[in-house]
């Protein structure tokens, strides 16, 4: 039977703290294939992990032109059977059933996933139903990676846009693009500030943080550089050549610094990508360790980082960092459906040492809003189930949990995240 906790949890209108959504238009021959819809997610790295090949995955399973719906699942179906259970698996499930009225993914079934699909797909504004009415969103905040070409979104009320910061993170700069974008002209460091601090006047009002998820190709070590030790790097850039090494890395962190700096300056926090890699075959541990961003946030005291995926596998190191640093927030965002047992111990290990202000419940981290739609219900159920002990074992009352869980699903966001000019 439900109970107030999970009545109120199931109905709160929850904010999205991180997605990468495809707008509409950017992959017309994608955003209605029944398959991308279902299995475009991380869950398809699953497969990968399970023994399937990339190309079964993405020359198969994700190609219209390799054959129906049945068949291109029929390459798949021994790898699903082996990682259903996964996070990523349960999610695929609560899509199938919730969205597309399927109890059990099969062969057998791929023809009523293809009609639903289509039924979805069908209003031009399906994503913004699906996410603002029916998964009950306040709104999304999405990382685009920087592409300026992209379609426009239709309500940029909702559907909120981070300022991407990760080629600059990794010292893969293009200048000439910073030039375009803001007027200045870059020639070295002090006009590379410049450009930067125009980029920031114009950019900042329409977006909710900086966001940067850098530990896909360097460390989260970060180290402070002085103009001089750039200059030269600088012009390296300009003339279209490609940093290695140190001299990529001593780039990366005074761009970094640089972007810290402009988002302060303009309210914004900064997202940094902690712990687990997406993907498949690429994954260094001590790289993308938590650990290694002390030096970050000492030297930045008045920022405001959010520390995302909690780490994962090593959730203590960001609820030590949350704990003893103020200007440091921790988001669950992707975290429920990685592993959503580990997400469950640290919800409960977080309330016991981190004020609940610092906690940030969900962002489902995914390129299409049917997945986000059913890591959303993931998330509500998990942290309803979480809360649900601690209210049973004594270490709140029902009321407390009822809070605790409107703060981290919904008011800790509010607070944290600026609302953009429209």
């Amino acid at each position: 039977m439900a109970t107030d906790l999970d009545l109120h949890v199931d109905g709160l209108c929850v904010v999205d703290t991180h997605e990468h959504l495809n707008p509409p238009g950017l992959y017309p021959d994608q955003e209605h294939d029944p398959l991308r819809l279902l299995f475009d997610n991380y869950f398809a790295h699953d497969l990968v992990s399970a023994g399937a090949t990339p190309g079964q995955v993405h020359d198969e399973l994700f190609n219209p032109g390799f054959g129906g719906v049945a068949e291109r699942f029929a390459v798949v179906a021994p790898f699903w059977e082996r990682a259903q259970h996964t996070g990523y698996g349960r999610a695929v499930k609560i899509m199938a059933r919730d969205l597309f009225g399927i109890e059990r993914v099969g062969v057998e079934t791929m023809g009523a996933l293809e009609a639903a699909a289509r039924a979805l797909t069908s209003d031009p504004d399906w994503r913004l139903r699906l996410l603002r009415d029916r998964a009950n969103l306040d709104h999304v905040q999405c990382d685009r990676f920087d592409n300026a070409d992209e379609p426009a979104e239709p309500d940029k009320g909702f559907f909120r846009s981070d300022i991407s910061w990760v080629w600059n993170s990794r010292g893969e700069v293009d200048f000439g693009r910073l030039m375009a974008r803001t007027g200045v002209e870059v020639t070295g460091a002090a006009s590379a500030r410049e450009a930067i601090a125009e980029q920031f006047r114009r950019e900042a009002p329409g977006a909710v943080a900086l966001k940067s998820q850098h530990a896909y190709a360097r460390t989260l070590l970060w180290a402070n550089r002085t103009d001089a030790e750039v200059e030269a790097l600088i012009e390296r850039r300009l003339r279209g050549e490609d940093l290695v090494g140190d001299d990529r890395l001593v780039l990366g962190d005074w761009m970094f610094a640089r972007g810290i700096e402009g988002a302060t300056d303009h309210g914004l926090p900064v997202k940094i990508h902690t712990g687990y890699l997406a993907g498949n075959g690429g994954l260094w541990p001590t790289q993308i360790s938590p650990s290694n961003l002390g030096p970050l946030l000492v030297g930045f005291p008045e920022a405001r980082f959010v520390l995302m995926h909690v780490g994962y596998p090593e959730p203590g190191q960001v609820v030590q960092l949350a704990k003893h640093y103020r200007n440091t927030w921790i988001d669950m965002c992707w975290a429920w459906s990685i592993d959503p047992v580990t997400s469950r111990g640290f919800v409960a290990s977080a309330l016991a040492a981190v004020p609940a202000n610092k906690i940030l419940a969900f962002g489902g981290d995914s390129l299409w809003a049917t997945a986000s739609y059913a890591y959303s219900v993931q998330a509500r159920r998990e942290l309803a189930g979480v809360l649900g002990t601690l209210v049973a074992d004594g270490t709140f009352d029902e009321g407390e949990a009822i809070g605790i869980a409107t703060r981290l699903l919904r008011e800790n966001a509010l607070d944290l995240f600026p609302t953009p000019g429209l």
